[in-house]
């Protein structure tokens, strides 16, 4: 009985901490800003010529996200903050508050 406990533990654990993917792009600021999440848990994003690397969590539709590396320009602190936001119910659209502006996305 405890061996299939375990089992059913590890494969619980497993399945949630496995990530998505999927791109999603932001029309609604100056030169459109992509996101791309992979299954590993990792992100790109890209900003004209500016790109960033990070790690992510999904825990629902609630997501954090933290900036790792930062192309074109040394990274600074307040590029440790989190990221955070939240998708739609079907993942269609993800609104992130990022230096306290809300920036919304749609899934392409």
């Amino acid at each position: 009985m405890v061996r299939v406990c375990l089992i059913l533990l590890v494969v619980a654990v497993a399945a949630c901490s496995r990530g998505f993917s999927g791109k999603y792009v932001s029309p609604s600021i100056a030169g459109t800003m992509s996101l791309e999440f992979q299954p590993d848990n990792s992100f790109t994003a890209t900003l004209g010529s500016e790109k960033l690397r990070g790690t992510y969590d999904l825990q629902g539709q609630k997501i954090t996200m933290r900036i790792v590396e930062i192309s074109n320009r040394p990274k600074q602190a307040s590029d440790d903050k989190p990221i955070t936001g939240e998708f739609s119910p079907d993942k269609s659209r993800l609104r992130l508050d990022i230096n306290s502006v809300a920036v919304e996305f749609e899934r392409r």
